[in-house]
């Protein structure tokens, strides 16, 4: 349970991305770690520091420090922040790791990471269910496909182009666990240990709600021309200034019924490959600069 924060206690870990790449369910498997205290919900925007098209303020920086230090409970052996959008979101979202470098700056870093064609799908997917992509997928991913500044679905996928802008802060691999979100997926066991094994907490515990995947793409659902309506009337006045959880309670409960299933597109080969071409090179310097090997991410 969490306590108040009389100690003014900080993150000691941080989760900076990617997104699409499993951060919804490492937050909850966190939680669930009785060595690992948490905020209450995944995301706290703070090191944020922009405003969204729709004039909503999507960071919370100006709320400052002592706001920062109520979202930690006082207990645990180790405090863990969940990764909000924007964190390994440079040139859109810019000054993050130096505000993080200035304000904890005994910070270490989880960066998961995805074969990047991949982690565009379910990119592709999460947006069009809410109805911010309206493109087709093969037309929204190669749209600018040069341009990182201009399609988010490549910028998020330069994965080593995000971290560097973390080693220019805090210039020390051994700071930064680099975990495959393949190995996350299908060696669940293995990773959580490699990934507690790092934190200093017990890399052995096991919860049975690490079985659990929170948020799979599979359930991902787009609104009707109703739930459209009800998006457009009511939907865009409150969504924004909702908490996560809060936001996914909204659509389950306010959008399913106007609401269709979401299947999983299969790319045509010649879309992939000139997806796959344009990472290759950033794939190649991220298995440089973490000494672990993505090569077969271009297979």
């Amino acid at each position: 349970m969490k306590q108040p924060n009389s100690e003014g206690r900080l993150p000691d870990f941080i989760h900076i991305g990617g997104m699409k790449c499993g951060s919804t369910s490492l937050f909850h498997y966190m939680r669930a770690h009785p060595e690992v205290g948490t905020s209450k919900y995944k995301q706290t925007y703070f090191f944020n520091d922009r405003k969204d098209a729709r004039g909503e303020r999507e960071g919370n920086w100006h709320q400052g420090l002592d706001w920062y230090r109520k979202e930690w409970p006082a207990n645990g052996k180790v405090i863990y922040e969940g990764m909000s959008l924007g964190y390994s979101d440079w040139p859109n979202e810019q000054g993050i790791p130096a505000r993080i470098a200035r304000i904890v700056p005994h910070a270490r870093f989880i960066y998961m990471v995805r074969n990047p064609v991949d982690r565009a799908v379910s990119h592709w997917m999460n947006s069009f269910a809410k109805s911010m992509e309206h493109r087709p997928i093969e037309e929204a991913l190669l749209t600018d496909i040069e341009d990182y500044r201009a399609n988010p679905y490549v910028r998020r996928g330069l994965y080593a182009m995000q971290l560097k802008q973390y080693l220019a802060e805090f210039d020390d691999m051994s700071r930064f666990l680099v975990v495959p979100f393949d190995d996350f997926r299908d060696r669940r066991r293995e990773t959580l240990h490699t990934i507690f094994n790092f934190m200093g907490v017990d890399a052995d515990y096991w919860s049975k709600e690490f079985d659990i995947i929170h948020h799979p793409a599979s359930l991902q659902r787009r609104k009707n021309a109703v739930g459209m309506f009800i998006q457009q009337t009511i939907g865009e006045r409150i969504y924004y200034r909702l908490r996560s959880y809060q936001r996914h309670w909204m659509e389950t409960l306010l959008y399913r019924a106007f609401s269709k299933r979401i299947e999983r597109p299969v790319l045509a080969p010649e879309v992939r490959q000139k997806l796959q071409d344009r990472f290759t090179a950033d794939i190649e310097e991220l298995s440089v600069i973490t000494g672990q090997s993505f090569h077969g991410w271009l297979k």
